[in-house]
């Protein structure tokens, strides 16, 4: 009942009620410090929202791998036998998704994991021993553009998109990695996040010549293009698993051009990212 839902995370409810008006499946994320009488609340909120025609993804916290986040100490502060976040986020995701059926509400109970680090993830697994039951798919974020050199960023947008692209080809490798691992253990394997990545780093956020530059690099076709080939490439080797691109709607600027489109209404012409996007749809402009 907040009077805007512009400070804090979204209510669940509104989530909801937004996914069953687009006709779409729900993906919610509980709180990496919500207790159990928390999460048995939470289910029994969205069961009735839960007819069984659309999925519910279930995934406890974001990103817990991720030590800009609170959360990785959190998880990590109680992982004793591996000091690993990853170890306390495998217990809990299994025990969050185990009380929304035991209410009732059968969730794709989703395990978070970091996209460049499918190594860690199986040293974490080989001190743990096989992934808990209630688990089903594991999820990555298989950016592009996160390792664009010094270099490329000097000599322009040419060099910065050429870089992007061996980039996509490099992340194959790792959706391999997992995809074997998600063989292994008879899951799936989708993206919670997914998209270009150029984003300056803090260090660089007060130069403006090179947040233009990655803004541009962002609106220029060739961007689109690229778009396109990492969309057939990850539908291609994950038969067409389910994607989250991060994200719709997003103004550029020095934290970054995450959107599809920059603002709500944009024409296609401009917005080669969402364009593309539609296009590997099936839902050209």
């Amino acid at each position: 009942g907040w009077y805007t839902q512009g400070d804090r995370e979204v209510a669940y409810e509104l989530q909801l009620q937004l996914a069953e008006k687009a006709g779409t499946d729900a993906w919610l994320c509980v709180h990496h410090t919500a207790s159990d009488e928390y999460v048995r609340a939470l289910a029994r909120v969205v069961k009735p929202f839960h007819n069984g025609s659309r999925a519910i993804y279930l995934e406890h916290s974001n990103e817990v791998w991720n030590w800009i986040f609170p959360q990785a100490r959190y998880c990590a502060e109680r992982s004793p036998a591996t000091g690993s976040p990853m170890e306390y986020h495998v217990r809990r995701t299994a025990e969050i998704a185990k009380i929304f059926r035991d209410e009732g509400v059968e969730v794709v109970s989703v395990l978070g994991a970091q996209s460049v680090a499918p190594g860690h993830f199986e040293r974490v697994l080989s001190k743990l021993g096989p992934l808990p039951v209630e688990i089903d798919p594991i999820a990555i974020a298989p950016y592009f553009g996160h390792s664009v050199t010094n270099e490329a960023k000097a000599s322009g947008i040419d060099a910065v998109l050429a870089q992007c692209e061996a980039e996509i080809d490099k992340n194959r490798a790792d959706v391999a990695q997992w995809r074997a691992i998600c063989e292994r253990f008879k899951l799936r394997l989708v993206a919670y996040e997914g998209g270009q990545h150029l984003q300056a780093t803090w260090q660089e956020q007060s130069n403006q010549t090179l947040v233009e530059l990655l803004i541009d690099c962002n609106r220029h076709p060739r961007m689109g293009q690229l778009y396109k080939k990492y969309l057939a490439a990850w539908d291609h080797d994950t038969d067409k698993a389910l994607m989250c691109l991060f994200n719709s709607v997003y103004p550029p600027g020095k934290a970054g051009s995450w959107g599809l489109l920059e603002y709500e209404g944009q024409p296609p012409a401009t917005a080669p990212k969402w364009a593309a996007t539609m296009e590997h749809m099936g839902l050209a402009p």
